[in-house]
């Protein structure tokens, strides 16, 4: 985190929050994966509980600072990937709440056993995220 610090310093904030392709790349990263990864889970009804919210959680997160680090250290330009890192973290604060309502309102952490047993899935989802 200190050296996605540094890196972030060279940054203009100005050219952070200008550039469409980060917006585009943010909600690539934080909209689409996750609404991808609920569409190949929706079809399969084992596919429920748990497992399932953990995998979406770990798609809907922002773009990893490992990036940056990747990028400088392959001589890439790692001004441009601490710009998606820094800007796709900060989305995720908004996104990641999104993501976890639709998975307890598409009833994908609802599993066969609670449908036996009445258990409401918006209830089950809160049960899970705690």
């Amino acid at each position: 985190m200190i050296i996605l610090g540094y890196y972030l310093s060279k940054v203009q904030l100005r050219g952070l929050f200008a550039d469409v392709r980060l917006y585009l790349f943010s909600a690539l990263r934080l909209a689409v994966v996750p609404a991808v990864t609920i569409l190949v889970f929706l079809p399969f009804p084992f596919a429920r509980g748990e497992i399932t919210l953990i995998t979406l959680i770990a798609a809907a997160t922002p773009i990893a600072s490992s990036t940056a680090i990747f990028a400088q250290k392959f001589d890439q330009d790692y001004r441009r990937a601490v710009s998606y890192v820094c800007l796709s973290t900060i989305l995720s604060v908004a996104t990641l709440p999104l993501v976890m309502l639709f998975c307890g309102t598409a009833a994908l952490v609802n599993s066969s056993d609670d449908r036996k047993s009445g258990v409401n899935p918006k209830v089950r989802a809160a049960s899970v995220c705690r």
